[in-house]
């Protein structure tokens, strides 16, 4: 990131770590079988507050979100969005397990995204996240 720009919270990034086995009688072809990528779970939380007049298009655009995810059902993702008792604050919890974000290739995250900062007062604002404790809250 340069001085002076923002990032975008929206972009989850999952760090990966390659991790292989070290040098053994095994064939180059059985080394490779061997190698496995062991990647990083990253959880964001993104938190932010709509104008009044755009909460309920805010929240048709999140479940037009969760549509398509239940139709393409991407492997890797564990991901909620609250609509707060205010009625205007939203909070977005996103699990990713995997090198790369399915939110990232879904249209309807692209529409959502498209117009955020026209709907929100506040934020959007991301800090990365680690479960303290959890019940049933995502599966193991």
């Amino acid at each position: 990131m340069t001085a002076g720009t923002k990032q975008d919270p929206w972009v989850l990034t999952t760090p990966s770590l390659s991790i292989t086995s070290g040098p053994s009688s095994h064939s180059a072809q059985q080394r490779h079988a061997s190698a496995r990528e062991l990647t990083v779970t990253v959880t964001k939380v993104i938190r932010y507050q709509t104008h009044p007049e755009s909460a309920d298009e805010n929240e048709r655009l999140i479940r037009d979100v969760f549509a398509e995810l239940a139709e393409r059902q991407p492997t890797g993702l564990h991901y909620a969005a609250f609509r707060l008792d205010d009625g205007v604050t939203f909070i977005h919890v996103a699990v990713i397990d995997g090198a790369t974000n399915p939110l990232s290739v879904s249209a309807a995250f692209g529409k959502f995204q498209a117009g955020i900062q026209d709907r929100c007062v506040e934020g959007p604002a991301a800090a990365d996240a680690a479960i303290a404790g959890s019940y049933q809250f995502m599966p193991e």
